[in-house]
């Protein structure tokens, strides 16, 4: 079953699958293309990177970030979704998303091994406005991987979204109201920036690509 829905003041109808099981049921409902009427034909909106399906259950996400310049692909055109994020890329996705590029004149040199590559303007603007940190040894080791809670509490940061310092819940059953990215875990669990429904987080996995353009997706239509 097909349900159309017209916008207003356009002569097209956006169209969405409607499983049979979902009738009656609250849900959500994401264009998948377009029926002009004029010619009777059905267009499938375009895949933001090739390795992105429509049928992606990030893809809304990711083409959105994209066509707000918050994304880049790879020059072969994909994505990798399922890629984990560095610090480096965590640093270009949420300021793109704060700011947009910020002055590379102005913005380098601000760790040892973070001087004027390309990460440079975002890492250094991040550290200026207070998101992030160094490691002890004065580094900020730009290519080392993050885990959902480093990301989660970076994203957070960078929004200015105020969290509690006393979480008196667990918001999952393996986050405990002691841990540190605790306060973030259930302001993000409270906002409905979180994919996770389940009752538990893994707080120590990798964060990917695809994930932490859902978050900050659903941070910034909010």
């Amino acid at each position: 079953k097909l349900i159309y829905f017209e916008t207003t003041g356009n002569t097209n109808w956006d169209f969405a699958f409607m499983p049979e099981e979902l009738q009656n049921k609250s849900y959500t409902v994401h264009a998948i293309g377009e029926y002009e009427r004029t010619t009777g034909t059905l267009q499938q909106e375009a895949k933001a990177f090739s390795d992105v399906p429509t049928t992606h259950q990030n893809a809304i996400a990711i083409k959105y970030l994209k066509a707000n310049g918050v994304i880049g692909g790879y020059p072969d055109g994909t994505f990798k979704p399922e890629n984990p994020v560095n610090r480096a890329e965590l640093m270009k996705i949420l300021v793109e998303g704060k700011i947009g590029k910020p002055d590379e004149n102005q913005y380098k040199n601000c760790f040892p091994d973070v001087t004027t590559q390309w990460f440079a303007p975002y890492v250094c603007y991040a550290k200026t406005a207070g998101w992030v940190e160094g490691y002890p040894d004065g580094k900020f080791k730009p290519e080392q991987t993050v885990n959902k809670v480093e990301a989660l509490k970076m994203l957070i940061n960078s929004q200015d979204i105020a969290t509690s310092e006393t979480i008196t819940y667990k918001p999952f059953n393996d986050v405990n109201t002691t841990d540190w990215f605790a306060k973030y875990v259930a302001k993000a669990k409270s906002m409905s920036i979180l994919e996770e429904t389940g009752s538990t987080f893994s707080p120590g996995d990798g964060m990917k690509r695809a994930g932490i353009s859902e978050n900050l997706y659903r941070v910034l239509i909010q």
